[in-house]
């Protein structure tokens, strides 16, 4: 009987999948599907929101909009006010009054109506810093520093007894002293508007009414405005309800504040019911005395480290707790709370507040974290706070972010967690999802389906990306081969997590990296044999101490590699017991003590022998990592619950990816993936793709994910007793296959792959670069720019240079910093510009005018030019003569020429509706080919047969091009056959799609 299994191996950028019929013992169909990562990466591996350069620059964008429309505005309801001129000329020559002396006049005199409107236009212009509590927040040193200044400059007015801010400034221009650049306060202006309107509206009373004087500034707050009116409307900043994720256990309502106390409250009662001590090799669960102890502990502060915590229950050092694992240190608190009890906002008497009055404050806080004028408000006339606790309270940096459920869900949960009732359990009568009345994730009826429907919005960017081509994939599966009787999925380590786990575990894989190279470099110098088995010797080795794991006793480096050596390698809880191949279950040890645990574990073995040595290996396990020293005091498990536990990876990302495509109706098994290298190793799959000898996976081979796929569907309970086993009862290399030739038809399966890529057709990303030039008159090809001095690197750069005073100072005070400015190539230290260059008369030069040879510019503005952006496509087309034959080379092939179509190129196409490829370059000309990255092209590479290849590169000169199942690392030194190189002329092939499945069809082209 037929039973369809198909296996799907998720990575950041790439699916590997396979569809096997498991009882017929046949590979049905196999493949690799690889498209853009779901973020951007830095150089040194980071992740970055592909949105992230996208919205920043919307921003700005937006920014500069705004500012341009409110001048607009201003200026159009002054012409219609009859103050402003609409003659060009007129509103010139009104804009050369200086706004400054005018400002300070109209405090005392008369101004005319038209020098008034040149006044409310310049305080349009420029209207002050206006804090934004949140943003303040993020930027406190910055804001502390600029607040610092404007103080100053405060002081300054208040010193020489100026009114407003306008006057002092006009009395500094007349002292010579600059005034652009100064920071000012947005009440500053205000102020400056009020004093000015009452002045002048004494004088102009019929047209300075007020109903324009409101028009222009209006002090009243909206839903979506702070302070309306032309000149000083402000928006409020905030997240609409509506981009806020829903609970999932009350779909109707919002996610909770992670800074709401409720919330803390839950996380605290959780991590406190979580907790385990382990004494002596024992685990155990805190007593009710050491459970409110710690809760009323944890209560009064921010967070408290496991060693306060092991005091304040009076424990031994020894004791460990089971949430000390990994790099965690300490347990959070209540930070909310111990925020607002500092010194300088509530004191320590914010305790003594009765608990339903502390969340109320908290909660009106967050709510209004937009309008400091109503918590200043409140503070003062409600909650009992002076002037300057007010102002801290106002600077509090409250925790970001949102709980997983609502305030309602966690009303419900909150009671029972007290109890000390997990949230979720296999045994629905002792959690405090079932007392609450809700069902486990698992247990909640979803509608079945025929084809998978849009993803859910999962957080992780990664993810997210990966489900959409999950998707795809699965229905075109369906489509070709029907529902599958069995999904099973195993996801990398680099996909789960949030992004601070995932750059964790990138950093510990680096570093674990370096340590397997210096363990080779060490066996290399002591003239010992560099292999896996010996690698992994040397790192337990020093992880040890130098000694074995059940006697202490000490080792050589020769005892530990000597051919015949007495030390071996032995796994903490018997692999054929616990499935468990992982270095977190490896130590070495004597032969001897191996040979007297046998089939054992830690726990079973020593005790009987002796209590003391079995405290003893206990202690001396203490310096292990968390993860293997609680294995030599674990109670070993059934075979059925370890085989249970690595088919299902209860992980959040993984099980949010089990509900997704358990919408079909077949099972779905999500697995833990650790035991996928042992079979790929016992099977001898590793060496399909890379026969080295070495039994190692090609990762630079994007086929190695279809192997993994295969491998993945074939996890199930049978395969997991026979590895048992296995283990159980022999030593030999290779593990029975699943069926009779399983290695040679997974060879020739992976080997008929073609790997799919996604095209990047999309108009996406930046049109063109950031940096504006300007015009010559030097040439048609020269412009200029302007550069900050501190940016020169080299001086090469020096002569670009278009001042010629100027670039005389540059080049005199790097003579005075010991660099000849004329020599060819000599690089520039940047901390060499920090004593600054200056004109004779003290001005700072700060930024220089250089010239720049470019070709291909886009003019997108009158006389602002800019480099385009990255290139769409590129259009290959032949010549032909008066009688239409192809005009040939001198090696007889057809001459051709090409066209780049850049990003911007495409936009504009685009947006005027005209077709993106253009086939018609004009007469005597036909067109050929059209290629955008990732596109297919089987190319003659001078075999019998043309190989698949994807385009990776295009520039005016060449297409370069990868085979189609490289995977490896990408740099400009490559050589064939992993890179490609052709030009229009030399570019030979057949232009073809790879669908999702991996069939190859002719283009259109």
């Amino acid at each position: 009987m037929s039973h369809k299994v198909l296996g799907i191996d998720i990575g950041t950028n790439s699916l590997g999948w396979a569809l096997l019929d498991d009882e017929e013992g046949r590979i049905i169909a196999t493949g690799v599907r690889v498209f853009p990562e779901g973020v951007d990466r830095t150089q040194t591996g980071g992740e970055v929101s592909k949105n992230e350069t996208r919205r920043t620059a919307r921003g700005t964008r937006r920014q500069t909009r705004r500012r341009r429309e409110r001048k607009q505005a201003v200026r159009n309801a002054l012409i219609k006010a009859r103050l402003f001129p609409k003659d060009p000329e007129q509103i010139e020559a009104l804009l050369q009054l200086d706004p400054y002396e005018l400002r300070k006049k109209g405090l005392t005199k008369k101004l005319e109506l038209f020098e008034f409107a040149r006044v409310l236009y310049a305080l349009s212009q420029r209207r002050g810093y206006k804090s934004n509590s949140k943003t303040d927040r993020k930027d406190q040193k910055e804001t502390e520093g600029l607040l610092a200044e404007i103080n100053q400059l405060q002081s300054e007015i208040e010193e020489h007894k100026h009114k407003t801010l306008g006057e002092h400034f006009a009395e500094e221009l007349k002292a010579g002293t600059p005034v652009r650049g100064r920071h000012t306060l947005r009440a500053m202006y205000l102020q400056e508007f009020e004093l000015l309107w009452k002045t002048q509206s004494k004088y102009h009373s019929k047209i300075l009414t007020e109903k324009l004087k409101k028009q222009l500034n209006n002090p009243d707050e909206t839903e979506n405005w702070v302070h309306k009116g032309l000149i000083y409307g402000q928006r409020k900043m905030y997240w609409k309800k509506s981009t806020i994720g829903k609970c999932e256990l009350e779909p109707k309502e919002i996610r909770c504040e992670k800074s709401d106390r409720l919330a803390q409250q839950f996380r605290l009662y959780q991590e406190v019911n979580n907790l385990r001590l382990i004494e002596s090799g024992t685990e155990r669960t805190l007593s009710p005395e050491e459970r409110e102890t710690l809760l009323d502990y944890l209560s009064s502060a921010k967070e408290r480290t496991f060693d306060q915590i092991r005091k304040k229950l009076d424990l031994y050092q020894s004791a460990k707790f089971n949430l000390e694992a990994g790099d965690r240190s300490k347990l959070l608190g209540m930070p909310v709370d111990a925020l607002l009890a500092h010194k300088a906002i509530f004191t320590k008497k914010w305790h003594q507040r009765p608990d339903q009055e502390k969340t109320e404050i908290v909660r009106f806080i967050l709510d209004h974290d937009d309008t400091p004028e109503l918590i200043r408000d409140k503070a003062i006339n409600e909650w009992g706070l002076d002037e300057e606790a007010t102002e801290a309270l106002l600077r509090l940096d409250l925790t970001e972010g949102r709980a997983n459920y609502s305030r309602k869900a966690i009303e419900k949960l909150l009671p029972y967690i007290k109890q000390g009732l997990p949230l979720s359990a296999r045994d629905d009568t002792d959690n405090a999802l079932h007392k609450a009345g809700y069902s486990r994730a698992d247990q909640r009826s979803r509608s079945k389906t025929n084809r998978l429907p849009v993803p859910p919005d999962i957080p992780n960017p990664i993810v997210k990306q990966a489900l959409h081509e999950v998707r795809k994939l699965v229905n075109s599966l369906i489509d070709e081969f029907g529902i599958p009787d069995a999904i099973h999925i195993e996801m990398a380590r680099s996909v789960s997590g949030s992004a601070d786990q995932r750059l964790q575990t990138t950093i510990k894989m680096r570093e674990r990296e370096r340590e397997r190279d210096a363990a080779a470099n060490y066996l290399r110098q002591e003239g010992f044999q560099v292999t896996r088995n010996n690698i992994d010797r040397y790192l337990l080795w020093k992880e040890q101490g130098e000694h074995c794991a059940y006697c202490d006793k000490n080792f050589s480096p020769r005892m530990i590699f000597d051919s015949n050596s007495e030390i071996e390698i032995d796994h903490i809880l018997p692999r054929s017991r616990s499935l468990d191949n992982s270095w977190m279950n490896k130590v070495v040890c004597c032969r001897k003590c191996n040979s007297e645990k046998a089939k054992q574990t830690p726990l079973e073995w020593l005790p009987k022998i002796s209590q003391e040595r079995y405290d003893s290996v206990l202690q001396s396990a203490a310096r292990l990592p968390y993860p293997k020293r609680q294995r030599f005091s674990q109670k070993l498990e059934g075979l059925e619950d370890f085989i249970e536990r690595n088919l299902v990876d209860t992980g959040y990302i993984a099980s949010e990816v089990r509900k997704y495509i358990s919408r079909l109706n077949t099972d779905v098994i999500c697995t833990k993936g650790q035991l996928t290298s042992i079979y790929r190793r016992y099977w001898e799959l590793n060496n399909i793709l890379h026969d080295d000898g070495l039994n190692i996976k090609n990762r630079d081979d994007h086929r190695h994910h279809a192997i993994d796929a295969i491998v993945v569907a074939l996890m199930n309970r049978s395969n997991l007793q026979k590895l048992s086993g296995f283990w159980k009862q022999t030593r030999q290399a290779h593990l029975k296959q699943p069926w009779k030739n399983f290695r040679s038809e997974i060879e020739a399966a992976v080997n008929s792959i073609n790997v799919s890529h996604r095209t990047r057709r999309k108009i996406s990303g930046a049109l063109h670069e950031e940096t504006i030039f300007g015009a010559t008159q030097e040439s048609a090809t020269t412009y200029v720019r302007r550069k900050p001095v501190s940016s020169i690197n080299n001086t090469s750069q020096v002569e670009k240079i278009r001042d010629p005073q100027i670039r005389k100072l540059v080049k005199d005070y790097l003579k005075q910093h010991g660099i000849d400015p004329d020599s060819k190539s000599q690089k520039i230290n940047e901390k060499i510009w920090a004593d600054g260059v200056y004109m004779p008369s003290g001005v700072p030069v700060k930024k220089v005018r250089m010239l720049e040879e470019s070709s291909g510019m886009l003019e997108i503005r009158p006389n602002q030019f800019t480099a385009p952006g990255s290139n769409h496509h590129i259009e290959i087309f032949e010549l032909l003569d008066k009688a239409g034959n192809p005009i040939l080379n001198k090696d007889g092939s057809p001459k051709r020429k090409s066209e780049i179509i850049t990003m911007f190129d495409a936009a504009q196409l685009a947006k005027t509706k005209r077709p993106l490829i253009n086939r018609n370059h004009g007469p005597n000309t036909r067109f050929v080919i059209s290629l955008s990255i990732n596109e297919m092209i089987l190319l003659d590479i001078g075999r019998n047969e043309p190989v698949l290849h994807r385009v990776q590169k295009l520039t005016k000169k060449e297409i370069i091009l990868r085979p189609h199942t490289y995977a490896g690392q990408v740099k400009d030194t490559d050589k064939p056959p992993i890179i490609q190189r052709r030009s229009p002329n030399t570019l030979k092939g057949q232009k073809v799609t790879v669908d999702r499945l991996g069939r190859i069809r002719w283009a259109n082209d």
